[in-house]
Parts: C-alpha cells; sequence; structure tokens
C-alpha cells in the first residue's frame, strides 16, 4: 500500500464583495440605491451596469470597451422616449402583495408630470412588474419592436423609493453621477471603489449625455449614495466637494428630479407660466451659483419669456459672495489608466499605468495629490517553457489531462470565449486574455450534476506543488474539488471549494507527496442551472512542497541583485526557494497532519456547507489542526495561525 501525505494551502486573489450591504445595514445611506445595491447583492446581480441596469450582451460589451452609452442615450435620442407620454403596465401576479406600492409610486410620477401610467389593454410596448432576480430595469423604451419591457422588483425591491428610481430608469433616465460635469460637484475616491468596480462610476461627455441644462442634484433619487461599491462598505467612494461628509442621494422625487422628467418629456399644464425658482446650487469651482426654474406651456415652452432654453428652463448664475468663495480645493486622482502592455511574451515581466491629478483638480490653494502618477507592477504571461504535466490549454491541447465521460452527465470544453451568461463565469483566460481556458457550463444543468477530467498515472517520490486557477462565481455555485487516486485505495479530495468565490480568477496549491503511483483528476459539481459555471486554467505540478516555491520566475534575477536582503517583506512572500526561507511550520504542520494516514481516507469526508477540507486522522487534536490550516489558507497561511493551531 502506497504511502502518502497532503498538505493544502489555497490562496484566494480578487475582490470581496461588500458593497453597500454592509453600508445599508449600518444604516449610513438611505438612499434608493443604497436598498437597490444591497438587494442585487444577496441576488448576485453584481455585474449589472452601473449596479442596477440590464443590458443587452453587446450594449455591455460596448460599454465596457469605450466606456460610452452611444447607443442607448436617451436623453439625446428622443426616440427611446415614451412619445406619446402614456405607459401602459402590467403588474405580475408574483407582485400581487406589492401592487398597491407599485400604484402609489406611479401616482407620484403622475402627479408631478405629464405623465400617465395606464393598465395595459392591447398595447404592443408596456412595462411589465415582476418579481424577479433583485431590482432593475433597461433604460429607455424598446423603441424598434413591440416587446414587453421587463422591471425586475424581487426581494427587498417594493420600496416606493426602489420602484421610482427603476421606473424613472424605463423612462430614459440614467444616473445622476454618470453626468460630464460630475467633476464639479463631487469626488470619486478612486482608491475606495471595489476592484473591478470602476467601470461602475464611468462619467460621459458631453457628446453621450444631455443635461437639459438643470443643476447636478446631490439628492436625486439616480444618484449613488456616497458608499456605493465600497470596498469595505465602510470607506466613502463618493464626495461631495465643499462637504465630504454629506449625503448623497435620496429615496424620493426632488424638484429637480421632476423638473427633469418635465423637460425631457416636453411637459405643459393648464396653467401657463413659471415654477418657482428652485433653491440655488452649491458654489462651483468657478465660485458661481445657479437657480433655475420652468416654463409649464403646452405647445410653446417659450411663451414665459426670459432667457429660457430648448427645454423651457430658464437659469439665473450669479457670483458667490467673498463669504463663500473662493473655496479651496484639494486636488485628487483620476482612475488609473488600463495597464500597458507586458514587457515580455512569457514567464513574467512588468507593465505600468498612469493617472492624473484633475478628477477633480486643485483650485484656489487646494492641496495636490499625494502619491505617484505611474505604477508600475509585475505581469505573469504563459509559462515559456511547459513540462509534459503543465497545461494551460493553448490552442485546445488538454496536455496530461483527459476527460471523463461514463458517468458524468457535464462535459469540460476547452473555449477561448466569454461564458455566455452574466454574473457566472469570466471574459477570457487567466493570463493575456489571448488564450484558452477549461469551462463547466451550466446552463442546461441541474444541482448534482458533474464534469471530470483527470490525469496520467505517475510516479511520486519527491514532494510536489499542485497549482491551478480557478473562477467560481454564481448565485448557485457549487464545488470544485481536486480528487487523489492511490491503487489499493478509496479516492480522496486533496482540495474542495465550495460556494461563490467572487468574480475573477483565483489561484489554489495542494501539496502532494506519494511515494507509489498516483493520478489526479479535477471535478466540479452543478449547484444548479445557470448561474454555477466552473473554469479551470494554467494547471501546473512543480518540484517541491508548495511552502517552498517562488511565484515569480525573476526572483533568481532579484536575489543576484541583492533583493532578498533590500526588500525582504516582498522577497520572503513571493521568493521563498531562492532567499532561502521557506517556513518549517507548514512542514511540521503536515507531519502532525498525516501520522499514520494510511490508515485511512475517505472521498466523502468533506462538509460543503462549511467550506472546508478535511482528512481521515485519527487523533484528538488533529481535527483543530486541520480547521486551523483551513482558517490559515483562507487568510493567507501565517505563523500566528498555524501556531495557535499547535497549542490549542
Amino acid at each position: 500500500m502506497a504511502r502518502f501525505q497532503v498538505v493544502i494551502t489555497l490562496v484566494l486573489i480578487g475582490p470581496i464583495f461588500a458593497s453597500s450591504i454592509q453600508e445599508d445595514e449600518r444604516g449610513e445611506d438611505h438612499s434608493s440605491t443604497g436598498s437597490i445595491f444591497k438587494s442585487n447583492h444577496a441576488e448576485g446581480n453584481d455585474a449589472l451596469f452601473q449596479g442596477d441596469i440590464n443590458m443587452e450582451s453587446w450594449e455591455l460589451e460596448d460599454v465596457k470597451k469605450h466606456h460610452v452609452v452611444d447607443k442607448r442615450n436617451v436623453l439625446r435620442s428622443r426616440k427611446y422616449l415614451w412619445t406619446d407620454r402614456i405607459i401602459p403596465y402590467v403588474i405580475d401576479s408574483s407582485l400581487s402583495q406589492a401592487a398597491a406600492t407599485i400604484k402609489d409610486a406611479l401616482y407620484e410620477l403622475e402627479k408631478h408630470t405629464c405623465l400617465r401610467f395606464v393598465p395595459r389593454t392591447y398595447q404592443g410596448n408596456y412595462i411589465n412588474y415582476k418579481y424577479l432576480d433583485g431590482c432593475w430595469s433597461r433604460v429607455g423604451k424598446i423603441y424598434w419592436k413591440e416587446a414587453e419591457q421587463e422591471i425586475s422588483l424581487g426581494k427587498g425591491c417594493d420600496k416606493k423609493g426602489t420602484i421610482i428610481h427603476e421606473t424613472m430608469h424605463a423612462l430614459g433616465f440614467w444616473h445622476e453621477q454618470s453626468r460630464p460635469d460630475r467633476r464639479n460637484y463631487v469626488k470619486v475616491l478612486w482608491e475606495n471603489i471595489q476592484d473591478g468596480m470602476e467601470d461602475q462610476f464611468d462619467r460621459y461627455s458631453d457628446d453621450y449625455v444631455n443635461t437639459l441644462g438643470l443643476d447636478y442634484d446631490l439628492d436625486s433619487i439616480m444618484h449613488y449614495g456616497k458608499k456605493s461599491f465600497s470596498v469595505d462598505g465602510v470607506k466613502q467612494t463618493l464626495e461631495a466637494i465643499g462637504d465630504p461628509t454629506r449625503d448623497l442621494g435620496g429615496n424620493t422625487l426632488t424638484n429637480a428630479d421632476i423638473n427633469k422628467i418635465n423637460a425631457v418629456y416636453d411637459c405643459g399644464t393648464t396653467s401657463y407660466g413659471w415654477t418657482q425658482w428652485s433653491s440655488f446650487t452649491p458654489c462651483d469651482v468657478y465660485c458661481r451659483k445657479e437657480r433655475q426654474r420652468y416654463c409649464y406651456h403646452y405647445g410653446n415652452k417659450k411663451m414665459c419669456g426670459g432667457a429660457v432654453n430648448d427645454y423651457g428652463i430658464e437659469s439665473q448664475i450669479i457670483d458667490c459672495t467673498t463669504a463663500e468663495c473662493p473655496i479651496p480645493r484639494d486636488g485628487h486622482w483620476s482612475r488609473w489608466s488600463k495597464w500597458g502592455d507586458c514587457s515580455v511574451t512569457c514567464n513574467d515581466g512588468k507593465r505600468e499605468r498612469t493617472r492624473k491629478c484633475d478628477d477633480p483638480a486643485p483650485m484656489h490653494g487646494g492641496k495636490d495629490c499625494i502619491g505617484d502618477d505611474i505604477l508600475k507592477g509585475i505581469c505573469v504571461m504563459p509559462r515559456c517553457r511547459l513540462d509534459f504535466d503543465d497545461t494551460e490549454f493553448t490552442n485546445g491541447n488538454m496536455g496530461m489531462w483527459s476527460a471523463v465521460y461514463s458517468g458524468f452527465k457535464l462535459q469540460w470544453k476547452v473555449t477561448n470565449l466569454p461564458t455566455n451568461k452574466a454574473n457566472t463565469g469570466v471574459f477570457s483566460d487567466h493570463t493575456d486574455g489571448k488564450g484558452y481556458y477549461l469551462l463547466m457550463d451550466t446552463a442546461s444543468a441541474v444541482a448534482g450534476d458533474k464534469a471530470r477530467i483527470e490525469s496520467y498515472w505517475m510516479s511520486g517520490g519527491t514532494p510536489q506543488c499542485l497549482k491551478l486557477h480557478y473562477s467560481m462565481h454564481g448565485s448557485s455555485q457549487g464545488s470544485l474539488r481536486v480528487v487523489m487516486k492511490v491503487p489499493g485505495n478509496p479516492e480522496w479530495y486533496i482540495l474542495y471549494l465550495t460556494g461563490d468565490q467572487g468574480p475573477g480568477w483565483k489561484y489554489a496549491t495542494a501539496n502532494v507527496d506519494v511515494t507509489g503511483s498516483y493520478m489526479l483528476a479535477i471535478e466540479a459539481v452543478a449547484g444548479g442551472n445557470w448561474y454555477s459555471d466552473v473554469t479551470i486554467d494554467d494547471i501546473y505540478l512543480d518540484n517541491g512542497p508548495c511552502d517552498c516555491q517562488d511565484t515569480y520566475f525573476q526572483c533568481v534575477t532579484w536575489h543576484s541583485k541583492g533583493e532578498c536582503t533590500k526588500n525582504p517583506t516582498f522577497m520572503n512572500m513571493y521568493c521563498k526557494k531562492t532567499c532561502g526561507v521557506c517556513s518549517k511550520y507548514m512542514l511540521k504542520t503536515a507531519m502532525i497532519l498525516t501520522q499514520d494516514a494510511q490508515n485511512g481516507h475517505h472521498k466523502e469526508s468533506v462538509s460543503p456547507t462549511q467550506h472546508i477540507w478535511k482528512l481521515n486522522v485519527h487523533s484528538a487534536v488533529e481535527p483543530v489542526l486541520v480547521m486551523m490550516m483551513i482558517q490559515a489558507a483562507h487568510t493567507g497561511p501565517t505563523m500566528e495561525n498555524v501556531q495557535k493551531a499547535q497549542t490549542t
């Protein structure tokens, strides 16, 4: 019987979605968007554009490539409006308990505007309010065909403010903070935004967004809260210029929201004349403030006289007093540019990106931005040389792995295309975005369906480290397992991952130390259909234990330049083997965990609900050590974690 020892180390890389869930639970965000983003996060809808906008795949791709909405800017293209000002609607039976609130929200819009919401009878274009997955809507009318237009009011979305917000999207309105003049009123704190969510704060130029000559509205029901998409739910992502602690957004219509609807829909009343002046805006960067009023008149929006614009808005701009202005405005960095090309085509190299101190720029004696305008980083490309047991799936090559068909309803497939569903899967391979990866597509799956690949039979004898990159993102995510097969023994897991791990590629390793022959298998289990795609890429089997590996090929070069001494924090973490600092505690713990392990090990030894993997070991202290090893793996293994385990 073969003797073996197995130790697992898991490193999770990628954003943890806290966003406005934590913010709202702390009672600090009372805006409609705070409630909306909380509901959407709970439903796994973090990838909706700007948090709650449902878009066709071609629209979303266009936005991500160009950071514009050139096909959907209803404020420039009136064909996206409900031009007869009558909006037929249906309330699905799934929302019968929320029907009164929906009607109340629609009445709120009706009583301040010329729009009329009528129960649908025969109309081809109409809004259908349904209980679906989260709170979301399209922007504007589907003008090119007669079609139902869904507004989702899922769990937690039946508040009046939420319904008004989503209905305004359907009427053709984007979020307030995407206006081109945003930087005069709010500061985006890019450093506090969740990684990968920066495009949720895109700002559009005048070519794409027509502000209708209306003032920027910090309290708009369409404005983000000040902590939307926060990296930890505590840090602000938006800050009002001149008043950093001011709340942003609201859950009721403001006068500016009402004026916006009336302006874009050319609303008029039988009582012709001017509305009351709005209150003055805060002083802008040019030490001016502005107020506006709206001319109500059917058919002739300029009849009121005065300096009215084409939308019936008259603005009054005056200089601020010396007591009000100039207000020093500190500069703040814009978002980082995209990373430049990698300096190499294989192994690891260098790349850089830049940013500018113009969001906003410092004015009136304000402070310059603190920090560097250039960021240099390491880029990882496909390996220059692959051993027989390394697989990057280049051009569809499966390497030492082969599919298992018998007894498995799903199959892994090699692809270089994005997964075909939102809120699950990946957009491209792990390295340069141009290669191939392995996908288990769950579009037609049911919970429990599996896909499996197996390696060749290999000979053990020296410690090795299995490394792989994976993605497990989706609200109904299942599990991913790496299985060890040794002749004469039942299979057992050396790696077990379960549940939504967040978007993007992650990295995991597992030590393999087998004295006889063995085979590895990688198996994914669907948690349900649609939102449980699993992907894997770049599988390597390198010599040496996982806790004594170099992360980068450049480690040898850096060591020759004395970096192990000059930069010990970085080098001791990423160049352990070259710098000779391989920690002994993982190996010591491995000995404790695996003593007499040949006495038994079982495949079904994992509790998916606990997100752990476990060996069948036989002493009172060993289960505690297993749990502490897992805790160390999820937080990043530290000496403190393992020492605590050894003394428990």
